[in-house]
């Protein structure tokens, strides 16, 4: 496929089974297995957290890129949808990526609630030949 003919819209779930999450956006989590052992989020872990973080309102909810301060990321989506477009990088050569699929650059929070919300609801993409240029 080109990069020129790829979609402008794809339902959250097409996107979460497509792409995997950014390695810059993943926490270290201990493991049972001892003190020291750790290990990276998951993708389902990831996407579990962006939707708690979702949910937050006020000066808790800081990356809200909604106009109503007093209304939570994931009820805004609930109601209008997502409005603003999902960046995902492509770049097959970066250390960064953990799929050869690519990575969700930008965009977690409105994808993990939009599968939880409407997982067949289509939102906007946009796509970036390198994750930078979506900083």
């Amino acid at each position: 496929m080109q990069f020129e003919q790829l979609p402008l819209f794809m339902s959250a779930s097409d996107i979460t089974k497509r792409f995997a999450g950014l390695d810059e956006d993943r926490k270290t989590l201990r493991t049972p297995e001892g003190l020291y052992s750790r290990k990276k989020e998951s993708d389902d872990q990831l996407m579990a957290r962006k939707r708690y973080e979702a949910k937050k309102t006020g000066v808790d909810g800081s990356w809200l890129a909604h106009s109503n301060p007093s209304e939570s990321l994931y009820n805004n989506i609930a109601r209008e949808g997502v409005q603003t477009p999902v960046d995902i990088a492509l770049d097959q050569n970066s250390r960064r990526m953990r799929s050869k699929k690519g990575v969700i650059a930008n965009g977690h929070h409105r994808v993990a609630v939009g599968v939880e919300v409407a997982p067949d609801r289509l939102i906007p993409v946009q796509f970036h030949r390198k994750a930078e240029e979506t900083w």
